[in-house]
């Protein structure tokens, strides 16, 4: 993939991750909650609006190495992006069981940032001997 591409795809991925905390997640008995005053629970409960920036900081480490400017191991941006992806899809597999809470759209533009950043992370998986430097070229 094409350098430009992957900044397109982490850009594309954090935009999404960003754009849902202002939206609504969830509603229970009335209370609607986004990102920046709802919170999600599995082990330690977690404000939304950590949640998805963990995401964004798996993506933005990935993106920072792709481009060379810094060399932080895949499993640290692959480890923040399993935490983000575990709290929301805590949001979209489990509140809807509960009968009295309602899903709005914020959890599943959060989910389509994931999926974009799981997209960067993993197609940067090339070594610098597959990738041609300016070096080799000439």
């Amino acid at each position: 993939m094409k350098s430009n591409n992957h900044v397109v795809l982490a850009v594309g991925s954090m935009v999404a991750l960003l754009l849902s905390i202002p939206l609504g997640w969830f509603q229970i008995s009335g209370f609607a909650a986004n990102g920046i005053n709802g919170s999600l629970t599995f082990i330690v409960q977690l404000p939304i609006w950590l949640v998805v920036v963990l995401g964004v900081l798996g993506v933005s480490f990935s993106l920072l190495n792709q481009l060379r400017l810094t060399s932080i191991p895949k499993f640290v941006c692959l480890g923040f992006l399993m935490v983000s992806s575990l709290y929301v899809l805590i949001a979209v597999v489990l509140l809807p069981s509960a009968s009295e809470i309602k899903l709005e759209i914020g959890p599943f533009i959060a989910l389509l940032g994931l999926v974009l950043g799981y997209c960067h992370v993993l197609s940067g998986s090339k070594t610098s001997e597959q990738e041609p430097t300016p070096e080799k070229v000439s």
